[in-house]
């Protein structure tokens, strides 16, 4: 796949927006951002998964991190596994909030980036980040020019 195809190179979007890396264990070189819309996962946290969706970027603000809080450990293990088994680019927490103990370790388990803003979730506007002429990324006119329809 050549690069155009892949999509945004992560360690672009963690040094342009100066995201921090809460797992530095794992290599963010080859991790690429292919679908230009993030997803909060409310209902995976609660074991639902039907159209979950786990390629894109995830973002987990205080609503989500306040329901983490909550849930048993056995819970945290069960969902966060089943979670990160999506292949999913990467996981933003926004509002300076930090990754449970378990979530980090089922995010190492599993190789997906954990990254942390101060920026609220609401005025993350991933979408604009990625279709950012400057990026490159999947811009609608990216992808139709792309397209072999």
């Amino acid at each position: 796949m050549d690069n155009n195809r892949k999509g945004i190179a992560l360690e672009v979007l963690v040094q342009n927006y100066n995201l921090e890396n809460l797992t530095p264990e794992i290599s963010i070189e080859d991790k690429y951002v292919t679908i230009p819309v993030t997803n909060r996962p409310a209902f995976p946290l609660t074991g639902f998964f039907v159209h979950f969706e786990g390629k894109r970027v995830q973002l987990i603000g205080n609503a989500e991190t306040d329901y983490i809080s909550h849930m048993s450990e056995d819970e945290k293990e069960r969902i966060f596994d089943t979670m990160m088994g999506f292949g999913m680019p990467c996981i933003v927490f926004t509002s300076d909030n930090e990754p449970d103990p378990v979530m980090l370790k089922a995010a190492v388990k599993h190789g997906v980036p954990l990254l942390k803003t101060p920026r609220s979730t609401t005025t993350c506007s991933w979408e604009s980040i990625m279709a950012s002429p400057s990026t490159t990324c999947l811009s609608t006119r990216a992808r139709r020019a792309r397209s072999p329809h």
